[in-house]
């Protein structure tokens, strides 16, 4: 499975401002549809559940923070909603994660470049989740790393920041299997949506490890591959 994740100017191009330029998603992602014809592979476009600007109850949510390039926990969720459509997987409503606030003063990684002090604070939103242990490149760390929300990138508090490999272990999962999730810090946030879906879940982010993925997916014994990582011009 590939989700590429889009831009949120790619999502929400009408709340750009006049003549900024944002890359064409529908050509990186055709692209991306061409290089990977392939029966075994899935490709998701998320982009019409990110658009999502309320939710059922009529209620307005944010996918994206306004001052970072992430998608929310809400909007992380969209996102999983869409892979467990991909696999023919029930999907459970939000409510159910018990998804609860731990502040409402995040400013990210766009505040910290134009330092503009009258942008609004975003809030963050992680979920109870169950008893996981972890490792980030073969040291032991916490799912949730709660002195970030303090710290000048309050982005961090899903497992400290971003690693190389990242082991979560779940033995209590009502479904076992080992899924290889492979991306940048987006799946930092993502994750949290998975842990009762698995009960091993290898993270690998190659800007930070030099691990092939097909020698990772044999070693762990990887069920399924998700691969989400953002996708962004260079240009």
């Amino acid at each position: 499975y590939v989700i590429p994740v889009p831009a949120a100017g790619c999502v929400f191009p009408e709340y750009l401002p006049k003549d900024a330029v944002m890359y064409d998603y529908d050509v990186f992602f055709n692209s991306a549809k061409e290089i990977l014809d392939d029966e075994n592979i899935s490709l998701i476009d998320v982009r019409e559940a990110l658009k999502k600007e309320k939710d059922d109850g009529g209620n307005p949510i944010k996918t994206f923070y306004s001052t970072d390039h992430h998608f929310t926990t809400r909007g992380a969720y969209l996102s999983y909603a869409e892979f467990c459509n991909a696999k023919g997987r029930a999907v459970k409503p939000y409510s159910d994660f018990k998804p609860y606030m731990v502040t409402t003063e995040f400013r990210g990684s766009l505040y910290r470049k134009v330092l503009l002090p009258y942008v609004p604070y975003d809030t963050v939103e992680i979920l109870e989740i169950p008893e996981v242990s972890v490792s980030a490149d073969g040291k032991d760390i916490s799912f949730y790393d709660m002195t970030a929300l303090s710290d000048n990138d309050p982005y961090r508090v899903f497992q400290g920041g971003n690693h190389g490999i990242v082991l979560i272990e779940n033995p209590g999962s009502a479904d076992k299997g080992t899924l290889l999730l492979m991306g940048d810090s987006f799946t930092n946030s993502f994750s949290q949506f998975l842990l009762d879906d698995y009960d091993r879940i290898v993270m690998a982010d190659r800007r930070y490890t030099f691990e092939d993925p097909a020698t990772l997916a044999e070693s762990y014994g990887a069920n399924e591959i998700l691969v989400l990582q953002e996708m962004v011009s260079k240009e």
